[in-house]
């Protein structure tokens, strides 16, 4: 059976009385959230809080941003001079993070590395079968025009292909490391 949104809070307060000073950290919910400036509004019983920072640390655009969904419920914290900030959510939108020159989004619509510039990422197992069928058809190619007959002699062609093409093995394109 699921617990009520009050239920929730009386055992939250129980466990802040426990754990943290009162007051230190709040269970609220997200009313908005504004991405480009990292910050959501949200509202415990009545009281709205403005500028709820996504990150504890704004400097800078580097980082890890977890963007809470709206609707959502937030566990929020005090840091020092008063401003509040976002530990975790109930449901995310997104995740932002930038590391020097590299980003990475995940969203409903899927992953993005930087910037996706590469377009998506190859699915291997349809590329090598791709990969194998046009390696069968340069073979079969180079055997029918070495012994293709000769119009009006009937003499075999004797046309040689070397093909410098190699059968593809997977293990040549796949990354591990990295899976989808």
């Amino acid at each position: 059976m699921a617990m009520t949104e009050s239920e929730v809070r009386s055992l939250f307060a129980d466990f802040c009385n426990k754990v943290v000073k009162t007051g230190e950290m709040m269970l609220a919910e997200v009313v908005d959230v504004d991405i480009n400036e990292r910050t959501c509004t949200i509202s415990d019983e009545g009281t709205k809080y403005y500028g709820v920072r996504l990150q504890p640390i704004t400097e800078g655009q580097s980082g890890v941003v977890l963007t809470p969904k709206a609707g959502a419920f937030v566990l929020a914290s005090k840091i020092e001079g008063g401003d509040l900030y976002v530990i975790a959510a109930s449901e995310y939108d997104s995740l932002s993070a930038k590391i020097a020159d590299t980003t990475l989004i995940l969203n409903e619509d899927g992953i993005v590395a930087n910037n996706g510039n590469n377009s998506g990422l190859v699915k291997i197992d349809k590329m090598i079968e791709w990969m194998e069928h046009v390696y069968n058809d340069l073979s079969k190619l180079s055997s029918m025009l070495s012994t293709h007959p000769v119009t009006g002699n009937g003499a075999p062609l004797g046309l040689t292909i070397k093909l410098s093409t190699k059968e593809p093995v997977k293990s040549n394109f796949e990354d591990e490391r990295f899976k989808h």
